[in-house]
């Protein structure tokens, strides 16, 4: 599949919001590769899931971070991009309020992680 960001009109958008994404991070702490990951199947709290980039996060209508805020819930689970981290052993799982416009990523362990797919190069 070709690269995209969820919601860009086009690929240079698409690339304006993922190196944007990628600066927010790295302003947290939170380096990144520049590697471009559209899939990620993992398992937390012994729960498997399996997110793409497109794709709905389920759970985190309640991610307590979150609750107080007004945005629409569904819009919170949007996963906006998936980023393999360069200065820890885990990826980073960006969905609009948590590690694109506010927010830190969630966190994915490199040993919790059973599948990565990239994006086509």
């Amino acid at each position: 599949m070709k690269f995209f960001v969820p919601h860009a009109r086009d690929a240079a958008e698409a690339q304006d919001l993922w190196d944007a994404t990628r600066c927010f991070l790295a302003e947290q702490g939170y380096r990144t590769t520049a590697r471009r990951i559209r899939r990620i199947a993992f398992e937390h709290d012994c729960e498997a899931f399996d997110l793409e980039v497109g794709g709905h996060h389920p759970g985190m209508e309640e991610d307590p971070l979150l609750t107080d805020q007004p945005e629409h819930p569904v819009f919170r689970c949007l996963v906006m991009a998936i980023f393999e981290a360069s200065t820890r052993p885990c990826y980073y799982l960006c969905m609009p309020y948590r590690g694109v416009f506010r927010g830190y990523p969630w966190l994915v362990g490199l040993g919790a992680a059973r599948a990565v797919e990239d994006f086509e190069s």
